[in-house]
């Protein structure tokens, strides 16, 4: 859970940065939640989507051979990296559009917290300063041989993600609308519905 402080160090950040609304949505949860079909579904159905930088990162090195460490200094090197990923794609998105995006930048302060690294504030300014007009949570699957090379967390730190990315995107003061389990056709429905 987020102490006080990190509640308090979020919402000093969001009043500092006051970032502009836009129509964003984003997609977002544990890892092996569904974020990913679901987007590609919206893709499928024409409307724009930014993928989630994280996964092509890591993908790019697990084809290379390459594993990525997932504590200290190296993770926050590769957390690094997938911020600055994340960024190039908002300039190029338009805030006026609905966009739908798997994975913001507040995800990446859940899984530091989750691997026991102090955030640097860099991320939490850039975090701050993006706005969504709709975070979309989606609930943790229940999934079976989930390592993939992607997907490398437990059933608990799943859940804890989960409950984390929450806490973090309530505390940046967003609107969360829990898409709990269900068929993608439902998921897809529920988001839908929640934009009309």
């Amino acid at each position: 859970m987020l102490s006080p402080d990190e509640r308090a160090q979020l919402a000093n950040a969001v009043a500092v940065a006051r970032p502009c609304p836009t129509r964003w949505c984003v997609i977002t949860g544990a890892p092996g939640s569904g974020k990913t079909t679901l987007v590609r579904l919206l893709s499928a159905q024409g409307l724009p989507v930014v993928e989630d930088p994280g996964r092509a990162i890591l993908q790019e090195r697990l084809a290379r051979g390459i594993d990525v460490d997932r504590t200290g200094s190296s993770y926050m090197r590769f957390q690094q990296e997938v911020l600055e990923r994340e960024n190039a794609m908002i300039a190029c998105a338009d805030p006026g559009q609905r966009v739908f995006f798997d994975y913001g930048i507040a995800e990446s302060l859940a899984f530091m917290k989750l691997a026991g690294l102090p955030w640097s504030m860099h991320f939490v300014d850039a975090a701050a300063a993006l706005r969504f007009e709709r975070v979309f949570l989606l609930s943790p699957l229940s999934i079976q041989n989930s390592f993939d090379g992607i997907r490398v967390e437990t059933d608990a730190q799943r859940q804890k993600l989960w409950m984390l990315i929450g806490e973090v995107y309530q505390a940046l003061g967003m609107q969360i609308v829990d898409v709990p389990n269900g068929s993608v056709a439902q998921r897809l429905g529920m988001v839908l519905a929640a934009l009309t």
